[in-house]
């Protein structure tokens, strides 16, 4: 709409930023896409920060779901791969938020650990999802 028009970040703009990212990190491959508009800052929502960024919005969220290329099994690669994107996406200063929302292997003090090689079509697959928001006109806070 008149919002990707009107001085926000595109699209191309957000593709060519994450593609930037993913780039250097050659062992990750990207699967699935998805980013939509917030009109305001998720307080509601318990996984991200209660008390947003000074700025306003409109906010995008990004969330990227992919796997480790190559992966034989051994989990502590995989999770070091998807914290390095992670750390990179950090770094650019460009999000207010980085969150892995799902990792290969998840760590529980109550359940232990736990990786998606319980589910038998996933076997040899380590697959992530991470979260990205940021501000639609520019560099987060």
């Amino acid at each position: 709409g008149r919002e990707l028009h009107a001085g926000k970040v595109s699209p191309q703009i957000l593709f060519a930023e994450i593609s930037q990212q993913l780039a250097a990190h050659p062992h990750l491959a990207l699967e699935v896409l998805q980013w939509r508009v917030l009109s305001q800052w998720p307080d509601s929502d318990t996984s991200v920060p209660a008390k947003g960024p000074t700025e306003t919005g409109p906010w995008r969220e990004i969330t990227l779901t992919g796997e480790v290329t190559g992966f034989s099994g051994d989990y502590q690669k995989a999770f070091q791969q998807i914290n390095a994107l992670l750390k990179s996406f950090e770094n650019s200063r460009r999000y207010s938020v980085v969150q892995a929302l799902k990792m290969p292997i998840e760590v529980n003090p109550k359940l232990g650990v736990t990786g998606d090689s319980a589910d038998s079509r996933s076997i040899g697959v380590a697959r992530f999802t991470i979260r990205l928001i940021r501000r639609a006109s520019g560099a987060a806070s």
